[in-house]
């Protein structure tokens, strides 16, 4: 299968064919049940067995935080025999044996050790020095306390250090070599990502730091480790926590329930990928996929069970009969960043390949240089659309030219990458692709005439796999006829300007070179600012004649030179110096506004809806003055005037705009504020209810209108007064006269006001007679 990105290699262009055989076009089947994330469920929905029966004896407190784990997670039927929670709600996957693990270790090994490089020490190894990310692989033991692993279990496992001689104390040879395969494949397996998978002991653990601890699932003191009769067990979706490392932390691979070094590294990196958060991938009837298709592009994914195949890769379910559609490479991507491009997927930035004066190229392995990180005719395919293009210069005759992924050798190959090779000429016109249909190395063996070239490396898929997960290392050797020597410089030469540099705006100068040519066809150019402002930098070496320096200072003179040179480094000599004035910046246009008020209220003013600037530059307001009788507040985009109190008059103000390059202008603002309009329209007044204490026979004078008030404000008087049952009441206008009754006990007065307009309100007065 081949991707077509002719365009995209030779041009830049973002596009992609995929052609996918009809046995792929099958998308993952939700056979089964699913829970989890987009599954809601409750507990009780989970079918009988081991894992219901302990979420049902939980705590309130430790049922809930395993409900949330679970519910971060997409598992299915089939996952749930190998899922486990310990006392606190964790969640944890137990992965079973290997069935095979008897058959393999001893004789595989006695291989591998060949290939063990003289003074190699295997317990300093590092996929990417300095990678804040990284995952320490355990050969030499550790006790285990204080961690999720003890509340469950015994408070303290004292695990063992990796050993198949039965000779503890130290490492053989034999046991040196399988540590160093298994870094290697588990390196390969997160060669696309940020992380550095080491067998060095870490200055320190946090949240992006995971232990691995490589041991026997029986500890130095005789007891049973985590779930023993598992080959590797892990914490699910813990990556990231701030306890992982100390809580959550190690993960277990059993080396005596899984063989050899090949199985121990598909242990490692699935169990790694439970950390991260991925699922398993399995079939409606089986938990793990354990592969399609034979030979040496037999394939099964890494979590499912990919002891089998030659190659495994990360998988989002596009195999017949997948119960799992989750993304691998994003849900990794999402926690471990993937790693910077190393070569130019275009031929604009191709990367010379190396050639030794015998015309042989060659490249470095982790088998044989591990501590190599020179990306020397070796590479990454890091993501899905990553295209590696290389140049190089050869004479006429045969070129041989093979690129080969990571390839053990013993056992499964585990490399993940399947590679196909195109060949381009100068102008990128595709001369050759190889890509075999069984086979994931691909070569070129063509004859060339003397001339450049390009080789773009691919990851691509076959009838048993896409390459979605067709990632990872890649390693070019091959031979050709040395290129004469040359030693003459792109023509003209000295470069010269077919435009020279000019303003192009207030912030950037554009220029082109004259065109250069040469006999190799190929040309770069540079062009160097050698004074100005702000952002004078070089533009490095660019595939066209046309150049636009931006970012830079506001009407302010910038000086350029520009040279040329081939794909033999033969370079001209500079230009001459052309200089060149960014333009001035224009001030904007404040226009005055007016605007009306109610006094004792306030008004939000547009002022920016009638102002502009001459080169369309968004406009904010910059600062305000006060008014003098009233206040004014603002933000970027409007402003707002609030009259003193009782004001009424005309007022003003000024506020000043920018327009992000410094300049400003200042307008005024006049507001004039009026009255509230008197209103038309009589509202009733309010009258409130009073009381009194008397003794038997006083006369009290009561100032009912006291309380009572009018919204208009109006003069009130009292129109009617009810006569009491034990006093005597008199009405004098403005208040109430009472007298009581020889008896104790209480009275009421009941009254009603009148604020002359048509307006009236009653209320009453509580009279309490008492000696």
């Amino acid at each position: 299968m081949q991707k077509n990105k002719f365009v995209q290699i030779m041009f830049g262009v973002s596009t992609s064919v995929l052609l996918l055989s009809t046995s792929l076009s099958v998308e993952a089947k939700d056979k089964g049940r699913h829970y989890g994330m987009h599954n809601p469920f409750q507990i009780s929905d989970l079918p009988a067995g081991q894992l219901k029966e302990k979420l049902e004896r939980l705590s309130p407190k430790a049922r809930e935080k395993a409900k949330s784990r679970l519910d971060s997670l997409r598992f299915h039927d089939r996952d749930l025999p190998y899922m486990r929670s310990d006392n606190e709600g964790g969640i944890y996957i137990a992965d079973p044996i290997n069935p095979d693990a008897q058959l393999s270790s001893a004789q595989r090994t006695i291989e591998a050790a060949a290939v063990l490089p003289v003074g190699l020490d295997v317990f300093k190894l590092h996929s990417k020095p300095g990678a804040s990310n990284i995952v320490y692989l355990d050969f030499d033991g550790q006790v285990v306390t204080n961690t999720a692993w003890n509340t469950s279990g015994s408070p303290s496992y004292t695990a063992k250090p990796y050993d198949i001689d039965g000779v503890s104390g130290s490492f053989s040879d034999t046991e040196k070599a399988n540590i160093f395969e298994v870094w290697r494949r588990v390196a390969e397996d997160y060669a696309p990502f940020g992380i550095d998978v080491t067998t060095e002991l870490p200055a320190s653990f946090g949240p992006k730091t995971a232990r691995v601890l490589i041991t026997n699932n029986v500890d130095a003191n005789g007891l049973d480790m985590p779930a023993k009769n598992s080959g590797g067990v892990a914490y699910i979706n813990v990556w990231g926590l701030s306890d992982f490392a100390t809580k959550y932390s190690p993960t277990f691979a059993y080396h005596n329930q899984v063989g050899g070094p090949d199985n121990i590294a598909e242990v490692v990196s699935h169990e790694l990928g439970h950390n991260l958060g991925l699922s398993h991938d399995g079939t409606s009837t089986a938990a793990y996929f354990s592969g399609q298709g034979s030979g040496m592009i037999s394939w099964a994914p890494i979590m499912g069970a990919g002891y089998y195949a030659q190659l495994s890769q990360w998988s989002k379910g596009e195999y017949a009969d997948a119960n799992q559609a989750e993304d691998d490479i994003a849900i990794i991507s999402s926690k471990l960043a993937p790693v910077t491009d190393d070569h130019s997927n275009t031929r604009v930035g191709a990367t010379p390949l190396t050639i030794d004066s015998t015309g042989h190229i060659f490249s470095s392995t982790p088998i044989d240089s591990p501590s190599d990180q020179t990306p020397v005719n070796r590479g990454v395919i890091s993501t899905r659309t990553d295209v590696d293009v290389f140049s190089f210069t050869t004479g006429a005759g045969n070129v041989v030219l093979q690129a080969t992924p990571l390839r053990e050798l013993s056992a499964e190959r585990g490399g993940n990458l399947d590679i196909s090779l195109s060949l381009y000429d100068a102008a990128g016109n595709l001369i050759t692709t190889s890509n075999p249909a069984d086979e994931t190395d691909a070569g070129i063996n063509t004859t060339l005439a003397a001339g450049s070239y390009y080789l773009a490396v691919d990851g691509v898929g076959s009838v048993n796999y896409s390459d979605y997960g067709s990632l990872g290392q890649y390693f070019i050797e091959g031979v050709l006829p040395l290129a004469p020597t040359d030693t003459t410089a792109p023509n003209p030469n000295p470069m010269g300007w077919a435009v020279a540099p000019e303003a192009a705006s207030r912030t950037s100068i554009h220029m082109t070179a004259s065109t250069a040519t040469d006999d190799s066809g190929s040309v770069e150019y540079y062009f160097a600012c050698t004074n100005g402002g702000s952002g004078c930098i070089d533009s490095g070496w660019v595939k066209s004649p046309d150049f636009t320096l931006s970012g830079l200072a506001i009407n302010t003179s910038y000086s350029f030179t520009v040279k040329a040179r081939d794909l033999a480094g033969n370079t001209t000599e500079s230009s001459a110096l052309s200089s060149a004035t960014t333009l001035a910046n224009q001030v904007p246009l404040a226009t005055a506004d007016t605007a009306s008020v109610v006094n004792n209220t306030s008004v939000a003013i547009s002022v920016l809806a009638n102002d502009s600037d001459p080169e369309q530059d968004p406009l904010s307001i910059q600062s305000v003055t006060q008014g003098s009788n009233g206040s004014v507040s603002f933000t970027s985009s409007g402003v707002t005037y609030k009259p003193n109190s009782g004001f009424v008059g005309t007022d003003s103000f000024t506020y000043t705009i920018n327009d992000s390059f410094g300049a400003t202008a200042t307008a005024t603002v006049t507001v004039n504020v009026t009255a509230a309009p008197v209103s038309t329209v009589n509202r009733r007044p309010v009258a409130v209810n009073d009381s009194i204490k008397v003794t038997p026979g006083q006369s009290v004078t009561i100032y009912v209108l006291s309380n009572d008030y009018d919204p208009d404000g109006d003069a009130l008087t009292i129109t009617k007064a009810k006569e009491a049952e034990r006093g005597y009441v008199a009405n004098i206008g403005k208040a109430l006269i009472y007298k009581a009754g020889r008896r104790t006990g209480t009275d009421s007065i009941s009254y009603t006001i009148s604020d002359g307009r048509g307006g009236k309100a009653s209320a009453k007065v509580n009279v309490y007679i008492v000696r």
